[in-house]
């Protein structure tokens, strides 16, 4: 880029005010040689019409004066026009030179500025090098020490801080891009509930009530769901968890709290104990590819997945236990595009409760060789798409609530082979005496089912 200055303004200003200059004088060096030779060519014609005998002896000498310096002024306009042409191609040469200098000047600048900016990224990008090298040095300190403080021996209190440390240090490898190191200090965070497990089966809680609560209270807060009037709802923790893979298998936990969260990683439940008065999953949506209860056992007054979504691939409750005392209640509960598996599972709760469930997208449902035990409400469920299968159940009750079942066009309910059926105490809307008022996806279509023992 050619830059003007000050000086360059100025000189043209004055090139412009000779050149003005000159031009007046060349008008009237012409305007003068004008007049001049029409006064004398006037004359000479005159002289010779009139018959002037002694005008030319007497005029010609200053005829040939005034010719003579009309020749000089031609000849002096001629000098000042090539000169002014001359001074007008030199300046034009300097400009050109001018212009190149300043060229090269620019470029130049532009060079050094380049070598200035790239240097100046260099020890920027050293100086972040640096800073990163020094902020994971720092972070994996952080960990050691709260890693130590989690595995405390004798204080709670210790325990407590080291399980904050642990998740505040969680957040931060969020904040640096690292979820490889923040799932290493989740896994930590799971793993400190299975190490308490008591050896063998028990009823009762085996942990530390502090320090696990402190950790339930953990999880729940970076996986809670900020609900919207539109669209879906989204993580409410600025550094959520909601994508991580939680590893709870063998934990102990009591009145967990697990309300209106999202898990969309791996979750895995498999032989954990639910102690207390509440365990509570309601609203709560599992959309991951795995979420596993295998072999747990809930033991809590009451169990709630009350509204709970259950979207994962494979939603797996094989040889699950639910015995709390009060109920176990997945009412309203959705299965959608899943496979949920209770095969083999025991109900055996005051009461069980799928009134309202949905499956659909569809869903495929296995309660095969599962066992119900008091009662069982499965009314209102409504059967979009997909199977429900009810093949090989035990179904020791006192009563089992089957009616306004809805079951759409394709969707299937199996009940064949049970190993216990005692139809006074089952109810369905429809008349086992006519087998045309059985829904076309209920089978098997001879009812009752006969018990397969």
């Amino acid at each position: 880029m050619v830059t003007t200055t000050f000086g360059d303004n100025l000189n043209v200003a004055k090139e412009k005010k000779n050149k003005e200059a000159e031009e007046v004088v060349l008008r009237g060096v012409i305007v003068v040689a004008i007049v001049a030779t029409s006064a004398l060519a006037t004359l000479a014609i005159t002289a010779v019409c009139q018959d002037w005998r002694n005008f030319w002896p007497n005029a010609g000498q200053p005829f040939a004066t005034i010719l003579g310096g009309l020749a000089v002024l031609g000849g002096g306009t001629l000098a000042l026009y090539n000169g002014r042409k001359a001074r007008a191609h030199d300046r034009e040469l300097a400009d050109e030179e001018n212009t190149r200098v300043r060229e090269l000047a620019d470029e130049e600048n532009t060079r050094v500025r380049e070598l200035a900016d790239a240097e100046h990224e260099r020890q920027t990008t050293i100086a972040n090098a640096q800073q990163a090298h020094e902020t994971v040095k720092e972070l994996n300190a952080r960990f050691t020490t709260a890693a130590a403080q989690l595995g405390h021996k004798d204080s709670v209190a210790i325990r407590q801080a080291g399980a904050h440390a642990l998740a505040a240090l969680a957040d931060d490898w969020s904040r640096q891009g690292d979820l490889h190191q923040r799932q290493v200090c989740i896994d930590v965070l799971c793993g400190y509930l299975a190490v308490h497990q008591p050896v063998g089966p028990r009823p009762t809680f085996a942990g530390t009530p502090a320090v696990t609560k402190t950790i339930q209270h953990i999880v729940a807060q970076h996986t809670q769901m900020a609900w919207k009037r539109e669209g879906a709802p989204e993580p409410a923790h600025q550094n959520s968890w909601c994508h991580a893979t939680f590893n709870f298998e063998n934990a102990q936990f009591i009145d967990l709290d697990l309300r209106n969260c999202l898990f969309t990683g791996d979750v895995n439940f498999a032989k954990a104990e639910f102690h207390g008065d509440n365990t509570l999953f309601a609203e709560t949506r599992f959309t991951g590819p795995r979420v596993s209860f295998k072999e747990a056992k809930f033991h809590a007054d009451q169990t709630y997945f009350s509204h709970v979504k259950f979207a994962a691939t494979l939603t797996d409750f094989r040889g699950t236990e639910f015995r709390s005392p009060e109920s176990t209640d997945f009412a309203a509960a959705e299965f959608n595009d899943t496979s949920a598996r209770f095969t083999g599972a025991i109900f055996a709760s005051k009461e069980t409760t799928f009134n309202g469930a949905a499956f659909d997208s569809p869903a495929y449902i296995y309660f095969s060789e599962s066992t119900f035990h008091n009662s069982l409400i499965f009314s209102n469920a409504n059967i979009k798409q997909g199977y429900v299968s009810f093949v090989g159940t035990r179904f020791d009750v006192d009563r089992a609530d089957f009616s306004q079942l809805s079951i759409d066009e394709g969707a299937k309910i199996n009940f064949a082979g049970p190993k216990t059926w005692v139809p006074a105490n089952m109810t369905f809307d429809w008349n086992a005496a006519d087998p045309e008022d059985i829904p076309e996806g209920v089978s098997p279509r001879s009812w009752p089912p006969q018990e397969k023992t």
